[in-house]
């Protein structure tokens, strides 16, 4: 089985992690991943984002979706684990509230997403992947 891989670049560029550094040019979010497919199962990749806030928002609303699975954490403080279960053929995405774990300062968020690389009674056997986006709102 392949061990973890940790990214410790920050491979995340998508629209939410923009406006959280305050700039106005918003881009579309797509999904990533780290290597190409393999035979492997149950394969692990961390991204992270590190990046300082001004001032806390007053909202930091973040989207995500990850096939297979994926845990969220802000600044170490678990927030969420999904997707949603929901139908295969019709995936959706978890939404989600960042404000009450962001601060003022030096900031981080991780995503620890799992691939299965195996059909299930709930997964397709898919390319692995990970989109994120959002927005914030300032006080």
């Amino acid at each position: 089985m392949k061990k973890a891989m940790i990214l410790k670049a920050a491979l995340i560029i998508l629209c939410f992690y923009q406006s959280l550094q305050q700039t106005s040019i918003a881009q579309p979010a797509r999904f990533i991943w780290v290597d190409e497919i393999t035979d492997q199962r149950q394969i692990y990749a961390y991204f992270r984002y590190d990046f300082t806030l001004k001032n806390k928002p007053r909202e930091a609303i973040m989207m995500l979706f990850a096939d297979s699975r994926y845990h969220l954490f802000i600044n170490g403080i678990f927030v969420n684990f999904g997707p949603a279960r929901t139908f295969p053929e019709t995936p959706e995405y978890d939404t989600c509230d960042l404000s009450p774990y962001l601060k003022e300062g030096h900031n981080y968020i991780v995503d620890k997403v799992l691939w299965n690389g195996m059909e299930t009674f709930q997964l397709l056997k898919n390319k692995p992947g990970f989109i994120a986006w959002g927005s914030v709102s300032r006080a």
